[in-house]
């Protein structure tokens, strides 16, 4: 016992440390970059949905608080210790998890579902859906044992509870897989009083305590912000045939597929993880955008149970090797991807030249265009907003929209030519505007302040980065 004990905690740490050192080698997502700039700045003083228009909701905000704030008195880059932040939710979650479900059949290692968890989104590592999944696995664990009818901890509801809230804080949508999974254990145990079990009087406690907060000290968030998000920013969708067709959604078909080869080991409580997986695909399609990280906790929770389905199997079985094979080649396209952007670092290397501490100002429809290239350069975005998602927004309905929705569509767009003024009045340093595909430099020259400003710049080149062409203006 003790010689598989040390080779369980060896197998632990040299996740973690794979981890550690993987990311400390790749820079994070660029989302994850800019609410640690959102967060930089707020301790500066600036306020969020006043200062910083960002559509996310606090939650998502506060989750990088810590690292932002530990980054001051240490030196020690945000990133790093949202790395730290990023690894410790995740074992705290498995460990909770594996706790509550301890005496079932659960066949899966501790240490290989760290890796699961740690290692396998490469490209969304850190994002909030990956701390959404850290919310609900020990929530999925007590609805397995509740389904299963057995026996958990004390503690198990309140944990759970904690957990629920938290997740749905930063992504309300995943309320869908919660209602599914839900109604999953109550049905199975013919009794429907479980749909108002603790852990979800806990949860609802919690989020009603939240909303407060938010209606007390952020009211811009659902009189400004959220409105024009509905309007603008949910409803931009990639084709369905794409949609359906990315290679995270693959896996999600693939697996399914899988448990109706390994049928006869479903037992227990996985159709409750099964359910919750096809839940959480159908909140990918209803958000539309195609992203990896909103499948994130799809697919983890995937090969999580494809893995429990292969290890209950019979031995040996000639299709074992062939599914977990498929496993890793879905997650080479993530990391050639991050790999790729390694490998080409034309905006660091094309804006290094003009030495660090620069102060930026991107005219981009793309978040990942000054993120995190900023920060690994130590420059500073002057940006209010990461990204145009008003006016992307609005160039995107103005066609389809009905005439009298037009003036509301161009009310829009002005706010975005005024906040564009706003920021370009601090007198950044570099302007830097996407022009391919649509020309946002172009775009701006036809507002008369914004043009105005940008006379005092003049062309500095061009940066061609992963099919993206990207003007430079230099302040004259």
């Amino acid at each position: 016992m003790p010689k598989l004990f040390d080779t369980a905690a060896l197998g632990l740490a040299a996740i973690v440390l794979a981890t550690v050192l993987l990311h400390l080698a790749i820079p994070l997502p660029s989302d994850v970059s800019w609410l640690i700039t959102v967060n930089a700045r707020m301790l500066d003083g600036q306020r969020l949905y006043a200062d910083i228009l960002e559509t996310n909701p606090p939650m998502a905000v506060w989750l990088y608080t810590l690292p932002a704030v530990l980054e001051r008195p240490t030196g020690v880059m945000a990133e790093s210790w949202t790395i730290v932040e990023t690894v410790v939710g995740a074992l705290l979650a498995i460990g909770l998890g594996t706790r509550i479900l301890a005496g079932t059949a659960l066949r899966v290692p501790l240490a290989v579902a760290a890796g699961v968890v740690l290692l396998l989104p490469v490209d969304s590592f850190a994002q909030r859906e990956h701390f959404v999944l850290f919310g609900l696995l020990p929530w999925l664990a007590l609805a397995w044992r509740r389904y299963e009818g057995g026996a958990f901890p004390r503690w198990a509801p309140a944990v759970a509870g904690i957990g629920l809230a938290l997740a749905l804080a930063i992504k309300p949508h995943f309320a869908l897989a919660v209602l599914a999974v839900a109604v999953l254990v109550s049905a199975h145990r013919r009794n429907w009083r479980l749909l108002l079990a603790t852990e979800h009087w806990i949860c609802g406690g919690l989020l009603i305590l939240y909303g407060l907060v938010i209606v007390v000290a952020y009211p811009a968030f659902l009189t400004a912000v959220l409105p024009a998000a509905s309007l603008l920013y949910l409803p931009l969708r990639m084709e369905s045939d794409l949609l359906l067709l990315q290679p995270h959604a693959l896996l999600i078909y693939f697996v399914l597929l899988a448990a109706v080869l390994y049928r006869r080991q479903i037992t227990g409580g996985i159709p409750v993880v099964l359910v919750a997986i096809v839940a959480c695909f159908a909140v990918y399609v209803i958000q539309g955008k195609g992203w990896s990280y909103h499948l994130l906790p799809g697919t983890t929770l995937a090969a999580l149970v494809f893995l429990e389905l292969a290890l209950r199997a019979p031995a040996p079985r000639w299709h074992t090797a062939v599914p977990v094979g498929f496993l890793v080649v879905l997650a080479v396209p993530p990391t050639l991807l991050v790999f790729g952007a390694l490998a080409r670092p034309e905006p660091l290397l094309s804006l290094a030249r003009y030495g660090r501490g620069q102060t930026l100002l991107f005219i981009t429809s793309d978040i990942g265009l000054g993120n995190p290239v900023s920060r690994q350069l130590g420059d500073t975005i002057v940006n209010s907003s990461p990204m145009l998602w008003r006016a992307t927004g609005v160039l995107a309905l103005e066609h389809t929209a009905a005439a009298s929705d037009l003036p509301m569509l161009e009310g829009f767009m002005q706010e975005d030519y005024a906040l564009l003024a706003h920021d370009l009045s601090s007198a950044p340093d570099l302007v830097l505007a996407d022009t391919e595909g649509f020309d946002w430099l172009a775009w701006a020259g036809h507002d008369p302040a914004v043009a105005a400003m940008l006379r005092g710049y003049r062309p500095d080149g061009v940066i061609a980065t992963h099919g993206t062409e990207v003007t430079v203006l230099r302040r004259r």
